[in-house]
């Protein structure tokens, strides 16, 4: 009985071992191909363009409650320049290779190198970051928007609510 539990045992390792090597090659060929696809679609890029959103977004917090325009010059460039060091710290890249892995097989990232290596896909890697951006501002205005109309009508149903605002 020994004998035969082992030889089950073995057998199974040797039939295991070529699948589980054929596995990492597969793995292996794939963050190759994650590699490649994040240097054809620019990902350094994207990770500076992201910065320059973010900037856009939070720079008008940092200056609202300035009085002078030096003083807020000096507040956007600070800020500007410690956002900037603490984006260098962020490796983006890893989390990008891990969701790509975790979303795409290897053929879908195989398809995804193809498309952006056509002129159109090129097309898509230079206008995406501007289009995200201009998305990004349209959304945040839209956003504003529909908070002001939300507050208006919450107001009108409680008007309570207006006093205790203003009290604050």
């Amino acid at each position: 009985m020994k004998i035969k539990s082992v030889f089950i045992a073995l057998t199974c390792l040797v039939v295991a071992r070529p699948l589980l090597a054929q596995e990492e090659t597969l793995q292996t060929e794939k963050a190759a191909n994650i590699e490649r696809l994040l240097k054809v679609i620019g990902a350094d890029q994207l990770q500076q363009s992201l910065q320059e959103q973010v900037l856009a977004v939070l720079k008008p917090l940092f200056g609202a409650n300035v009085q002078t325009d030096e003083t807020k010059s000096k507040i956007l460039a600070r800020f500007s320049e410690i956002m900037a060091q603490e984006f260098r710290k962020l490796d983006f890249t890893d989390i990008s290779r891990e969701l790509y892995d975790k979303y795409f097989t290897n053929d879908e990232i195989k398809g995804l190198i193809a498309f952006y290596e056509t002129p159109v896909g090129r097309k898509a890697v230079q206008a995406l970051p501007r289009l995200t951006a201009e998305a990004m501002i349209r959304g945040q205005e839209l956003g504003q928007q529909a908070s002001q109309k939300a507050f208006q009508r919450l107001i009108e149903e409680f008007p309570d609510l207006q006093k205790i605002m203003k009290a604050r």
